[in-house]
């Protein structure tokens, strides 16, 4: 069991009707928890929460959490330069996109 979850079963069934609106909402992953749970959880524990109520949103919400602590550098897409990948094609090598 994880210290930072003790009791939280309880704390869950007390506060359903607040969760129901992390559930409810558009973009559940900026929802604050309830029961002063968003104070005293670390980012990466509000993640393992989040993936139990709303599964869909933990994909925006990782994006965020990775930005947030490592870097907007890590979740930005590298620049395609067309040029230099067609100068690195061959005959045997070519460049396929994929639309």
């Amino acid at each position: 069991q994880l210290p930072a979850f003790v009791g939280f079963d309880g704390v869950f069934a007390d506060n359903v009707r607040a969760y129901e609106k992390i559930f409810n909402t558009a973009e559940g992953h900026h929802e604050p928890l309830p029961a002063g749970y968003d104070d005293k959880l670390s980012p990466l524990e509000k993640l393992c929460v989040l993936r139990t109520i709303r599964l869909d949103c933990v994909c925006d919400a990782v994006t965020e959490f990775v930005a947030n602590d490592i870097g907007q550098r890590f979740v930005d897409p590298p620049t395609f330069d067309i040029a230099k990948s067609y100068a690195d094609s061959t005959n045997c090598t070519p460049l396929i996109f994929i639309l």
